[in-house]
């Protein structure tokens, strides 16, 4: 022991060259940076000095610290993708160990369990052994683990698979954590380094233990664990296994936020206070003076030296990640439509982003970035996590409205027996999967103030509803079945995509802004499902109309066309949707002989013919620069949306309230000519394209149909013969 404290001291200037640039590394994060070099080369000789001072490591502390200096090594050849280089080096530990027979039957014990009868017995010897080197262990194995990265190969008893070493760690975790008290740790590289010197230096080696709630080497073992289950998501998504995956990323988040603030504190004990340890001038200093300018607060350099290797929390890669656990969730609950883990996943998000009392206080990033590059990361990552949120709930609007669709009897029944569910168990357990209190979220996710706010589109029953928030988050999180858990949904949607639109402008990203109001179109287009106030779905179709007319007279349609060929098709259905409002207002109000039914004619047939020019204008988008006619030949992509073009517009034309017969016999013959236009658009391409499904398309089916029953329909009408619609 004395002969390897020996070693450490006669490498002191070695030891501080290492520590300066580590710092630098860390701090600049260059694969290729002349600092990581230069800390390879300074290791590389340490170790070449270590192996001539002790030709034979014959004994376990010569082991534990021969071997950090090559884990040491071995990441910085990670660090810049030299996986074989690295496994190169770590190999000699494991070949070493053998050499040490407790070392060795402990080592065995913990990469091949199974080869015990009744499962691995651990000993006293072994529980002290693992005391030492459960700090080595667990770093080789993770390190051996990311050198074997990418090779793909399955099985915890294969040697070159990653999951076996990362198991490894595992059990080195919960063997120690089992044995030992729970704020303690074991021997790491930085302790090794540093504490060493302290009876030197005259510091007291307890005064970290007791201004910390945990030693900073059981937080470094910690760190190091929660590296171990996040090698392990990556290790089970590269072989497949999703599941295990996402529940490894799961424990990954939640153990970040867990240990968060241990590591503040213990950035917070490394600062140097003012006032504290002032230096004296040279011709004062005594001779243990000049070993504490090198030294001084050792303690608190060890706690600097681990809060360098240990980044601090970074709320921003937090959320992305907790977003992007939200898409595997989402693509197992497709099947079930319960949504619960995928609102979690990204509610959580926005509550570390945005919720001050949910997101670790952290005053000192290793990753020194520009204010403006850090605020413009955060900005973006906040909005994408608010466009995330929207396009959950715009998938469970689609699916309710659907549903509703398909069965209007479903809404009919909820309104009869005026149902109300308790909170299912789930919603209970909300926020549990990151241990966050996420209601206070979720009231501003929904536009909520510290008061509640009557919604504008709904009636007075907004806020009893949500009185319970339990019931809120089963809303948030299923599939609605009436117009209340919509328009919670709906609420939610609309202010998460005017907070993304506040990031994603429209002279900046475009697309992106596009998109964003096409959702909150789309957004009102599922909640008109549920309202069965005319006057209301009116409203709403008006405001759908209105944002979508505004962004496309915006758009040029040159270098725009895709988009505004979208924005067009969506414009038309939402001006004929509105129309057929007005028709069926026509309709009751002529039944019941009110006055009010020319207005509503006119009205309907005014939306109409506004309908017909859009389409117009969706199908001039299919000019070509060089052409003043429509074009005939389409390529496969093109050609359908065109006859959806013709076929709406056929409709449209027989949809117009006449005012006497030959107008209702111009309308349909209008109408006619446009299906039979079809017909021969479809004909043509066919021709040309022989492998075409063209034919066996709804539009083509219905425009055959369709010319077929119209002429015998204006025959009879010009023979004075009652036709209905």
């Amino acid at each position: 022991m004395l002969q390897v404290q020996n070693f450490i001291q006669e490498n002191t200037q070695a030891l501080r060259e290492i520590r300066s640039l580590e710092y630098i590394r860390i701090k600049e994060r260059d694969p290729v940076s002349s600092a990581r070099v230069a800390v390879r080369k300074i290791y590389t000789q340490l170790l070449g000095r270590f192996e001539n001072a002790f030709p034979r490591v014959h004994t376990t502390m010569h082991l534990l610290y021969w071997g950090f200096i090559r884990t040491r090594i071995a990441g910085t050849y990670l660090e810049t993708r030299e996986h074989a280089k690295a496994n190169e080096i770590l190999r000699p530990i494991f070949l070493q160990a053998e050499e040490l027979k407790g070392v060795c039957s402990l080592m065995k014990k913990l990469r091949f369990p199974e080869q015990e009868k009744n499962g691995p017995q651990y000993n006293s010897s072994d529980i002290v052994l693992l005391s030492n080197f459960a700090g080595l262990f667990q770093t080789v194995f993770n390190l051996m683990a990311a050198s074997l990265a990418g090779t793909g190969k399955k099985g915890e008893d294969n040697e070159h698979s990653p999951v076996h070493w990362l198991h490894c760690a595992k059990r080195v975790h919960e063997l120690y954590v089992e044995h030992n008290l729970p704020h303690v740790g074991p021997t790491f590289w930085e302790t090794i380094t540093y504490r060493d010197f302290l009876g030197n230096v005259g510091d007291n080696p307890g005064e970290m233990d007791t201004n910390l709630e945990l030693s900073p080497e059981r937080l470094l073992f910690e760190h190091g664990y929660t590296s171990t289950v996040f090698l392990l998501a990556q290790a089970y998504q590269l072989i497949n296994e999703p599941r295990h995956a996402a529940a490894c990323c799961q424990l990954t988040l939640s153990r970040q936020l867990t240990f968060a603030q241990p590591f503040q504190d213990l950035v917070k004990f490394a600062t140097p206070r003012d006032g504290h340890m002032r230096p004296r001038g040279a011709s004062a200093r005594r001779a243990k003076d000049t070993t504490s300018a090198i030294y001084c607060g050792s303690s608190r350099r060890l706690a600097w030296s681990i809060s360098l290797v240990v980044r601090p929390f970074d709320p921003v890669e937090w959320a992305e990640n907790a977003a992007a656990l939200s898409n595997y969730y989402s693509s197992v609950e497709d099947s079930n439509n319960y949504y619960y883990n995928t609102l979690e996943c990204l509610v959580s998000a926005s509550a570390i982003l945005d919720g001050p009392r949910h997101r670790p206080s952290i005053d000192i990033p290793v990753v020194n970035r520009p204010r403006g590059q850090s605020s413009h990361r955060e900005a973006r990552a906040r909005a994408n996590v608010y466009r995330a949120l929207s396009k959950l709930g715009l998938v469970l609007l689609q699916k309710g409205s659907e549903a509703i669709a398909e069965n209007p009897e479903v809404l009919m029944q909820v309104l009869d027996t005026g149902f109300k569910s308790s909170a299912s168990e789930a919603a209970k357990d909300f926020g549990g999967m990151f241990q966050l209190d996420l209601r206070g979220t979720i009231w501003r996710l929904m536009g909520f103030g510290s008061v509640f706010e009557k919604d504008a589109l709904s009636d007075g029953s907004m806020v009893d509803s949500v009185s319970n928030p339990d019931n809120l988050i089963d809303d948030l999180a299923t599939c609605p079945v009436n117009y209340t858990s919509a328009s919670h949904i709906f609420r939610m949607v609309f202010y998460c995509l005017s907070r993304a639109e506040s990031y994603y402008k429209m002279d900046e990203y475009c697309s992106d802004a596009v998109s964003i109001i096409q959702d909150k179109s789309k957004a009102y287009k599922y909640l008109t499902t549920f309202e069965l106030n005319p006057e209301r779905q009116c409203r709403m179709l008006k405001r759908r109309i209105d944002m979508l007319e505004n962004v496309t007279k915006t758009l040029s349609r040159v270098h725009y066309q895709m988009l505004c060929r979208e924005l067009l098709s969506e414009l038309g259905e939402a001006v004929a949707s509105l129309s057929d409002l007005k028709r069926a207002a026509y309709e009751e109000a002529k039944k019941a002989g009110d006055k009010s039914a020319v207005h509503y004619a006119k009205k309907a047939n005014t939306l109409t013919r506004r309908a017909l020019d859009v389409y117009k204008d969706f199908l001039l988008t299919f000019r070509r620069p060089s052409q003043n006619l429509q074009p005939h030949v389409f390529s496969e992509v093109e050609i359908r949306p065109f006859l959806q073009a013709y076929l709406y517009s056929a409709r449209l034309h027989s949809r117009i309230i006449p005012t006497d017969v030959p107008d209702r016999i111009n309308n349909i013959s209008r109408s006619l000519n446009q299906y039979k236009h079809i017909l021969t658009l479809a004909e043509g391409h066919v021709k040309r394209n022989p492998f075409s499904t063209l034919k066996q398309t709804e539009e083509v089916r219905i425009a055959e149909e369709m010319v077929a029953l119209l002429p015998a329909k204006i025959h009879r009408l010009s023979r004075g013969e009652p036709v209905s619609d």
